[in-house]
């Protein structure tokens, strides 16, 4: 597909970083090659992360690595990305230990939370809704508490990419098209905090749906 030497050349650059071997300089080139959607609380910074040069990714940095809502800022920002530079990718970058999804999972437990994260929250609450009953309805497979709970919060941080992806195909008709006529894809992957990796996870497992029958798509397992 068109994202393919796209997604290489991350995959790579992660490698390089892990490595301690980063060959990024600080000259801008070309225009961007990718739109990374990441979470705000990262520590590092996305083009560290894939050791590329100033310029070559557009990096909407938001809580929980959300594209908000409908004409909203970041909805529009995203839009506005696509359109005036039509990069073959959008990468949604989870993050293994965004404050968000915590916050998210404690409060669909019952827990309360500041009103002020609500408007974050509502978008993340279908991805950690789902894990839960995922997770709780696998009756018979033996499991740890702490391990029951990892196991939520894993599947959290993916479900909450795709629902991001989800939510620009369905409500996006700018992105949609874009898919649609072979220019652009939409990959997941997840950002492991501790030591750097990121896992691509791939295209929404609903992709065909979502693009043909956007209003009535569900987020995905």
């Amino acid at each position: 597909g068109p994202a393919d030497s796209v997604i290489k050349k991350l995959i790579a650059g992660n490698g390089r970083f892990l490595d301690g071997t980063s060959e990024s300089g600080r000259t801008a080139v070309g225009d961007p090659m990718a739109l990374v959607i990441s979470t705000a609380d990262a520590k590092v910074s996305c083009e560290q992360v894939f050791d590329v040069n100033p310029g070559q990714l557009i990096v909407q940095r938001c809580m929980g690595n959300i594209a908000g809502h409908q004409g909203g800022t970041t909805f529009a920002s995203i839009e506005y990305a696509v359109a005036r530079w039509s990069p073959k990718c959008i990468v949604v970058l989870g993050d293994g230990d965004c404050v968000s999804i915590t916050t998210a999972l404690e409060q669909v437990r019952g827990h309360d939370v500041n009103p002020a994260m609500s408007r974050v929250l509502e978008m993340v609450q279908p991805a950690a809704l789902r894990a839960l009953n995922q997770v709780e309805s696998q009756d018979g497979v033996p499991r740890s508490a702490a391990g029951e709970a990892m196991k939520i919060k894993q599947l959290t941080v993916e479900l909450n990419v795709f629902y991001t992806i989800e939510c620009l195909l369905t409500h996006s008709e700018i992105v949609r098209e874009a898919v649609k006529s072979g220019k652009l894809e939409l990959h997941g992957a997840v950002l492991d905090r501790l030591t750097g990796g990121v896992e691509f996870i791939g295209e929404h497992p609903m992709l065909e749906t979502l693009i043909s029958q956007p209003e009535e798509a569900t987020v995905s397992a």
